[in-house]
């Protein structure tokens, strides 16, 4: 079943996604945003094209975020 992010759900989704300027060399400071995103622990990602982090980029902001697994692949309780 499609989803409406387009990007299809999968366990393999322990992902890292950094955005950093072209014009930043090593030893250069910069700010870093690390962005996590919502879903109440039922469901999200940081996958979809909308959390881009090429504008932060662009203004000399590395971006970071990530995905995690939520719902039954995720905070499952145990008894």
């Amino acid at each position: 079943m499609p989803r409406p992010s387009g990007v299809a759900p999968a366990e393999d989704c322990l992902g890292l996604n950094v955005w950093k300027p072209a014009s930043a060399s090593p030893g250069q400071p910069a700010p870093v945003m690390v962005w996590i995103y919502g879903g109440g622990f039922v469901n999200g990602g940081s996958s979809p094209q909308v959390y881009d982090g090429s504008a932060f980029a662009r203004d000399g902001v590395v971006l970071v975020s990530f995905n995690y697994r939520v719902g039954r692949f995720g905070f499952f309780a145990h008894p």
